[in-house]
């Protein structure tokens, strides 16, 4: 799937800055932004999504071109190589006698990339009249089908973590309310073979009393440990109940009876998890709907790792908020917060200190930054993929950036 004609000098795909208040270097690599040529595609990149994720080589994302087609593409984290396509509308795949319309997620291990999509139209309980699960080389020489609801009993499939031999899924026969990647099972698979349910809206929660009433498009596998929620019906970017599979059993992170660390009561919500096979963080809401940064695996081990109360690096101000998503990977959290005067940025925490990334009012790539945001899956070694929005709200970019950390985290 390599096109000799699309490579480039590696100069047109990144660029380096530094910015003050930072006490330690960032390098910045621009992976792609509005005004960069489509491998494969049609004119220039008009949106990168939130299905995007990084290995220690490649980063995969989901973009769609300028006309309108969905696709996933391919940069290598290392110097010397070049953007590339790794499937999109036009690629046909023999497995489904077609091409696949949509795509919902994307994950990445070893160079092996995992993703989960759509095809076809007409009466269907999922998105699309079609789904399944795709296992592909990071080069696109070789993608197959995992599984589909043309080989499985199951229809819908969302949500999607590779590690290793294992693949996480979220799906079942059917959505469980009017949000798409709510889904009313978590699965358990090979990369080639069929799913096996784990969970479904009829298991109970630990402990016993009450079932599931959903899962969300955010599974995450590590080191054999699956992080995944339980959703709030018919409601975006909220879910009720945070769990970690350890393999042998399933515990509560947090659920709305767990005391908040910092602050008085007990959880409203939560949105936006990540699990480094360590501690899952996550961002949870009060019962005013003020929101902070957490990280754990149960009730009794959480901690802030950033609130109401935290200052915001550089600046006089404390966080008014915090906000999801959140992206977790070898002991590093990432997170957007806002503060007074209208403040918005990107920060890391590791070891305990939060240092900024990116915030609005930075200059990147020689645009001013509005908007910065993480993702889970966003997070490897000292690199953090993310997505930034500039002044003016018409030039978006994906960006890598290479912390300089000490030796443990590289």
């Amino acid at each position: 799937m390599k096109n000799p004609a699309l490579t480039v000098a590696l100069a047109l795909f990144f660029t380096s800055a530094s910015f003050a208040q930072t006490p330690r270097s960032v390098r910045f690599t621009k992976i792609a932004d509005t005004n960069t040529a489509v491998p494969g595609g049609t004119g220039t990149f008009a949106v990168f999504a939130d299905a995007r994720a990084l290995d220690s080589e490649h980063v995969v994302f989901f973009g769609i071109d300028g006309a309108s087609k969905d696709g996933l593409y391919t940069f290598p984290v290392r110097r010397g190589g070049t953007l590339d396509v790794l499937v999109n509308e036009s690629t046909f795949l023999p497995d489904i006698g077609g091409t696949i319309g949509t795509i919902f997620d994307v994950s990445i291990d070893a160079g092996t990339v995992a993703f989960a999509a759509g095809w076809g139209s007409g009466p269907s309980p999922c998105f699309s009249a079609e789904e399944g699960v795709f296992v592909a080389s990071v080069d696109g020489s070789s993608i197959q089908l995992s599984t589909s609801s043309l080989s499985s009993s199951l229809a819908c499939f969302h949500g999607v973590d590779l590690e290793g031999s294992t693949l996480r899924l979220t799906g079942g026969t059917a959505g469980v309310d009017a949000v798409h990647n709510h889904q009313a099972a978590l699965l358990d698979a090979a990369p080639l073979g069929s799913p096996i349910v784990l969970l479904d809206t009829s298991s109970t929660f630990p402990g016993g009393v009450g079932t599931y009433d959903g899962f969300d498009q955010d599974v995450v596998l590590k080191n054999g440990a699956t992080a995944f929620t339980n959703v709030i019906l018919n409601t975006f970017g909220a879910v009720d109940s945070i769990f970690l599979d350890t393999g042998s059993s399933v515990q509560t992170v947090a659920d709305p009876s767990t005391p908040i660390p910092g602050d008085t009561g007990t959880f409203a919500s939560f949105a936006g998890i990540d699990f480094d096979g360590t501690e899952v963080a996550f961002m949870g809401r009060n019962a005013t709907n003020n929101s902070a940064i957490f990280a754990g695996t149960n009730p009794s081990d959480l901690r802030v790792v950033a609130n109401r109360n935290t200052n915001v690096p550089g600046t006089p101000f404390t966080f008014l908020g915090l906000s999801n998503p959140v992206a977790r990977g070898n002991g590093i959290t990432a997170f957007s917060g806002f503060w007074s005067g209208g403040g918005y940025g990107l920060f890391y925490e590791v070891d305990g200190h939060i240092e900024k990334l990116v915030a609005k009012g930075d200059v990147l790539g020689g645009l001013v930054v509005e908007q910065a945001f993480c993702h889970n899956g966003g997070i490897s070694g000292n690199k953090i993929l993310f997505r930034v929005i500039f002044q003016g709200f018409t030039t978006q970019a994906l960006y890598l950036a290479e912390l300089r950390l000490p030796r443990r985290f590289v």
